[in-house]
């Protein structure tokens, strides 16, 4: 039995919005046994390089979306609303302090797996593994995310491509049958607080 696991962020921009309000993220992670993950990309369809983003055609986004979804037991997937940088600017305009971008991030990052890990471990722990044993299949908007986690990567692939569509469906107002939703704004605000005291 092997596992694949991939992680992705997706926003939507709104134009009406102040600029430093406008990005609404979604982390979306997905972990499942290979072959369900294999199975749930065919029966999506449209072959092995969906990038929600990239797809100019509103129709095949929708085909997509609607043949998305994750009520199997052999696969899990998680989105989790959570704001990272219109949080940050808040916290900064509400305090008037600011701090190195750099271990801000990083503790955003740890705020984010904080809460996330242990949805994802009580998964694994029917297939008697932990979060430290999967490689999780990222691009470089998650890269940051998964190495100050200490979590093992890969390049993207099938698993990727799933969190990428759940994660742009989340952001774009679909919600997808079988996910799990969290909204972890307060909790990185209130994390975020306590680094601007």
């Amino acid at each position: 039995m092997r596992l694949s696991a991939g992680m992705d962020i997706s926003y939507h921009s709104y134009k009406s919005a102040p600029p430093d309000h406008e990005k609404y993220e979604y982390i979306a992670t997905v972990i499942g046994m290979e072959d369900v993950i294999n199975s749930t990309i065919n029966r999506i369809g449209h072959g092995d390089r969906i990038h929600m983003r990239l797809l100019r055609n509103k129709r095949t986004r929708n085909e997509i979306l609607s043949r998305a979804d994750f009520h199997n037991d052999g696969i899990m997937a998680i989105c989790a609303k959570i704001e990272k940088k219109r949080s940050l600017t808040e916290m900064i305009i509400k305090s008037g302090k600011n701090h190195p971008s750099g271990k801000v991030w990083r503790a955003i990052d740890y705020s984010l797996l904080y809460h996330l890990k242990p949805t994802i471990a009580e998964y694994l722990a029917a297939y008697k593994h932990e979060v430290a044993d999967v490689v999780f299949e990222c691009d470089s908007d998650c890269l940051s995310l998964i190495k100050d986690g200490r979590l093992r990567h890969t390049r993207p692939g099938r698993a990727h491509m799933l969190a990428d569509i759940v994660a742009w469906g989340n952001s774009h107002g679909a919600f997808l049958g079988g996910v799990v939703e969290m909204d972890l704004v307060d909790l990185m605000r209130h994390q975020l607080g306590k680094m601007f005291r």
